[in-house]
């Protein structure tokens, strides 16, 4: 960690207190993780993913990866997620120049000066990915086209804040890309694309998602200038007109290698446009057609031909798609690995016609059952057993969603159940009452990597089912929402199951009869880690009969969840980042192992040195104390002997004293000599024997250090063995295996030879292989059997020995302890002693020093005063300073947030014009439709009409019509002619179209002028009769009788 700046003395500059401001206002921020910052051992090298660990990252991080002596050689820096990064953590990384990749998405607190930091050295830059970064404005990536001209790579993905000039900059300078993610910026209009379209010729990805204001013009002219490309993306849900059948044939005919497509929301895409584009782009292989209205079986028809390399297609929500499309792709695209069919209404079991098949049925006998993987049939309700029986010749299938199928049945899952072992995500959401615990039983019993299921609002489901899932050991995700058949007693079959690693998702929303118990065995049966914790992440329970005091009990059981209540959700929700939270916390636990093991190792080492520094004292205590009785001993012998010298003095003096007094001396001399002798004898007694318990306690040390290094040698040699036994089975094993493919292989190729050859040596060849493949399996067994004996009975043997010499050991042990235990009292008595008459010494030393310390802190306080005093003048001083620059930079702030806002403003008038403009041109298209549609109309009726010719009868002199393609005749005038005749307009207003007419005035009225006029009078008993019947449609006049007024 770089170490913090002390401040003292005068002010350099303001941007020296900003760093250390901004730390102290982060540090009241509560961060449940257990690290505040990256750890250093993890900022060291060339290449810094710290994207798992952006959680932690700060601005300290990347001053210390500055710092480092290797830091201006850093080629890869993955910042992604890191929200606490600024431009100051930026800026001290302006020197990477040999930086090629820089990722920084969703980092947000960056603004355009800490990018222009970073890559105004960084000239080698090829990678640059700066999705989600709201903080940085148009000025700031108008810098990556004047700094980053060698980018091949470019995110920009959720930018709606870029302008148009500034992606006009980007294309202008960046002339080398070859992958680009612009999606969801709104403002790229076609005139952007033109341009990027004539610099980056070199394009092969490119990501368009929701970028609604670019039309067939823009995709036109990119077809043509990045004849390259291979991956495109359209996806949009807001005027989805703009994108027609005119782009797929451009992007079709120039752009022959694409390989992926995503269509979602394009409305106006019809079987023409696929037509087009799968006749050009025979390389293709991913296509998503969700939400195209307009394509129907003739559009897949065209797809199955011309797409044979596809591997997965997209048809959600495709109404006109029905079996024939189902039909038509397996016939062509041999290779599809996906297909997504939720919504097809029309799809069914399928029929089998005198051409083939059709439907499921016609897929499930293709080529591509082979390597199908993925499907889904959401809402397809017309599936039933048929259908069934055709997935489960899908042998490699992984995903299959058949949620919403309500005519499912037990013996199509039982032909699922038996033939597949690859599934991990299967859904039964909503089926209704075909699903039921039999039809999960035999459908999940042999599904041994099943990891997620649904079986939402599945009302039949009841505690077998849970029993059933219970076996599933992968499984980590599970929705029983709606699920009421579901109680405490389902739960506790499905907390008994030996989950691996864990489940992780567990929804329980509207099961009312799921209460306490339930939660009780969740959290006490469900696979827990070392320190206690569940393994889910995920809990819902609205709706259920948990009580908020159960939840609230287990929160702390949950590390990685928060406990959420609202509307919609009641129980535990995932933190975000909840892999890179794991990871944190995996590896700090392994950092405090770490810690804990080497600190074991050093106390081990201490007590070692410690041990060894006592016996090199009391080696060295008993030599001082041999040597002073051997100085005593002759200081004895000397003082003997000048006693015997003066003796002889003695008794030469005596003799001629009496003799009384001679046996008197002799008898004191004797009793004296008895007393010395009495004193001496034990003391030598005494120093003999210490020599030799010392003699011998060296020899038994030497026994014993000799007996440990035999033994660990014994244990090394045995491990060996074993190691060298073990190998020796694995070998016989792996040899076993591998004899018995390459007989397998064998048999293989002679199995076809006789297929070629006659049908009776295929029966006979099978019975053999039987035979064979059963005695194999014996023989397998039996080795298997034979070495879990021969192992139970070595490790019994082992562990027999090892309890004989640990029991051997510690009786060694407790007569070594008490022939030391004795000898350590004698020493603590004479060492007590000495001490006693060391701490006298020390009492007095001891008040000497006292006296001398006392004025000495006296003098060290008054010093450290005045120290203080100084320093928190200071301290205040930077205060103030500090106080200072923060105002200053919240007036900044808010500035810049003005400044936003007038932006946003802008940007929103400019949307609105945008929008105006649209409305405008939408409104103008749809007049011309209009009126070409009328038109069209008018065509058609004038058509119909030529069909009747006017004739006249001879017989009843009158005119009759006659249908030339029909050959109709009647004497009422037809409809169609009666509808082209011109309509009469009102002769008193001239304004309306008349509706009536007036045999006596012979003219036309409105119904309003008739009433006036007619009145009264003469004019109300005029006859009249109706221009239109009571539906709107001409009446003829020949026909129609005449109406007399009241």
């Amino acid at each position: 960690m770089p170490k913090k700046k002390k401040y003292g003395g005068k002010l350099k500059s303001v941007n020296d207190l900003i760093p250390s401001a901004l730390a102290a206002l982060e540090k009241t921020i509560r961060n449940d993780l257990p690290y505040e910052n990256v750890p250093s051992e993890l900022l060291c090298g060339v290449k810094l993913d710290l994207s798992q660990w952006s959680l932690v990252a700060t601005d300290d991080c990347l001053g210390v990866i500055a710092q480092n002596s290797i830091s201006t050689e850093i080629v890869v820096l993955n910042l992604s997620g890191a929200e606490r990064i600024t431009d100051v953590g930026l800026q001290s990384l302006s020197d990477l120049q040999h930086l090629q990749s820089l990722h920084l998405d969703n980092a947000y607190r960056i603004s355009n000066d800490g990018l222009a930091a970073i890559t105004k050295r960084s000239h080698k830059l090829k990678r640059l990915s700066l999705s989600g970064c709201m903080g940085i404005s148009g000025a700031g990536f108008g810098i990556i086209g004047q700094n980053c001209r060698e980018l091949v790579y470019l995110s920009l993905a959720a930018n709606r804040q870029i302008a148009p000039w500034a992606f006009l900059k980007i294309f202008e300078s960046c002339k080398r890309l070859q992958s680009l993610d612009i999606s969801f910026c709104s403002m790229v209009t076609d005139q952007e694309i033109k341009v990027l379209a004539e610099t980056s010729s070199d394009l092969r990805q490119l990501n368009l998602r929701e970028c609604k204001l670019i039309s067939d013009v823009g995709l036109s002219l990119l077809s043509q200038g990045c004849p390259d490309l291979s991956e495109i993306n359209l996806r949009r849900s807001d005027m989805p007109f703009r994108v027609t059948d005119v782009a797929l044939l451009q992007l079709g005919q120039a752009c022959q290698s694409l390989v992926s497509v995503n269509l979602h929301g394009c409305e106006l895409v019809s079987d023409t446009g696929l037509s087009w584009l799968s006749g050009w782009s025979k390389e293709l292989r991913h296509i998503d057609l969700s939400n195209c209205t307009k394509v129907t079986n003739s559009g897949i028809r065209h797809i199955g031909e011309g797409c044979k390399k596809l591997k997965s297609i997209v048809l959600l929500n495709l109404r006109r798609v029905s079996d024939v499309g189902v039909r038509c792709l397996a016939a062509g695209c041999h290779h599809l690995e996906a297909l997504n069919g939720s919504g097809l209404a029309m799809l069914s079991d399928g029929v089998d016609r005198s051409f083939g098949l059709e439907g499921l049925q016609a897929l499930g006998k293709s080529k591509c059952s082979r390597k199908m993987k993925h499907i889904n049939f959401h809402g397809c309700t017309l599936l039933s057993t048929l259908s069934l029986k055709s997935i489960a010749n899908f042998h490699e299938l992984q995903t299959l969603d058949l949620s919403c199928c309500n005519k499912l049945t037990t013996g199509g899952a039982r032909c699922i159940g038996k033939t597949y072992r690859k599934i991990s995500s299967l859904s039964l959401a909503s089926c209704g009452d075909c699903i039921s615990d039999a039809l999960v039983e035999v459908l999940v019993m042999n599904l041994e990597l099943l990891a997620t299921t649904n079986l939402s609002f599945c009302q039949k489901v009841s505690e077998k089912s849970m029993k059933a899932l219970s076996t599933c050991e992968q499984l980590q995700s599970l929705d029983l929402t709606g699920c009421t058949g579901i109680t405490d007693q389902s739960i506790l079959h499905l907390s008994e199951g030996n989950f691996s690693p864990g489940l992780r998702h567990l929804f329980l929303a509207q099961c009312c009869k799921v209460g306490d118990t339930a939660l009780s065995w969740i959290t006490e049966g469900l696979k827990q880690t070392l320190d206690g914790h569940i393994s889910l992440y995920t809990l819902s329970l609205k709706g259920t009969r948990v009580s908020s005091a159960a939840v609230r009990g287990i929160r702390d059981r949950l590390p990685y969840s928060i406990l959420k209540s609202n509307a919609s959700f009641h129980g535990f929700w995932p933190l975000a980042r909840t892999k890179d939270r794991k990871e944190i916390n995996f590896y700090h636990k392994i950092a405090c192992s770490a810690a804990i093991i080497q600190a074991r190792v050093r106390s081990r080492r201490e007590k070692g040195t410690l041990m060894r520094a006592k016996e090199r004292h009391c080696k060295k205590r008993v030599a001082v104390l041999i040597g002073a009785l051997f100085r005593g001993g002759k200081a004895r012998l000397r003082y003997k002997e000048l006693k015997r010298a003066k003796k002889a003095l003695l008794v030469n003096s005596l003799r001629i004293q009496c003799s009384f007094r001679c046996r008197i001396a002799r008898k004191r001399l004797n009793r004296q000599r008895e007393k010395r002798w009495l004193t001496v004898a034990p003391l030598a007694s005494k120093a003999i024997q210490k020599r030799w318990r010392g003699i011998i306690g060296r020899r038994r040390a030497n026994q014993k250090r000799e007996e440990r290094r035999q033994h660990h040698q014994r244990q090394i040699e045995a491990s060996i063995r074993i190691q060298s036994w073990c190998r020796m089975l694995r070998a016989k094993k792996l040899k076993l295996l591998l004899l018995c493919r390459w007989l397998t292989s064998e048999l293989n190729r002679f199995r076809s030879a006789i297929i070629i050859q006659c049908a009776w040596r295929v029966c006979q060849g099978m019975k053999a292989l039987k035979v064979f493949k059963a005695e194999f399996l014996e023989d397998q067994e039996l080795q298997r059997l034979s070495a879990l004996r021969i192992e139970g009975a070595l490790r019994t043997i082992m562990f027999r020995k090892c309890i004989q010499l640990r029991v051997a050991r510690t009786r060694k042990r407790l007569e070594s302890s008490l022939i030391i235990q004795q000898w350590y009292r004698d020493q603590t008595q004479r060492i007590a002693e000495q001490v006693m008459a060391d701490a006298r010494m020390v009492e007095a030393r001891i008040r000497s020093s006292e006296l001398i310390q006392r004025s000495v802190r006296q003098r060290l306080a008054y010093l450290k005063l005045v120290a203080l005093r100084q320093r928190r003048e200071e301290m205040l001083a930077i205060r103030e300073a500090k106080a200072t620059i923060l105002c200053g930079w919240g007036r900044v702030c808010a500035a810049k947030i003005r400044m936003r806002m007038r932006r946003e403003e802008f940007d929103e008038e400019i949307k609105r014009a945008w929008q105006l403009k649209f409305w405008a041109s939408s409104k103008i298209a749809a007049g011309w439709r209009g009126k070409m549609g009328r038109d069209r109309a008018n065509a058609c009726m004038v058509m119909k009409a030529q069909r009747w010719k006017a004739l006249w009868s001879e017989s009843e002199q009158l005119p009759f019509f006659y249908n030339q393609d029909t050959g109709e005749t009647r004497w009422e005038k037809p409809q169609c002619l009666l509808d082209l005749e011109p309509k009469p307009m009102c002769s008193n207003c001239s304004e309306y179209l008349a509706e009536i007419e007036c045999a006596d005035c012979e003219e036309f009225f409105c119904t309003k002028c008739f009433d006036f006029i007619h009145y009264g009078g003469k004019r109300a008993r005029h006859s009249y009769r109706m221009v239109y019947d009571f539906y709107g449609r001409r009446r003829d006049y020949d026909q129609e009788p005449w109406e007399t007024g009241n």
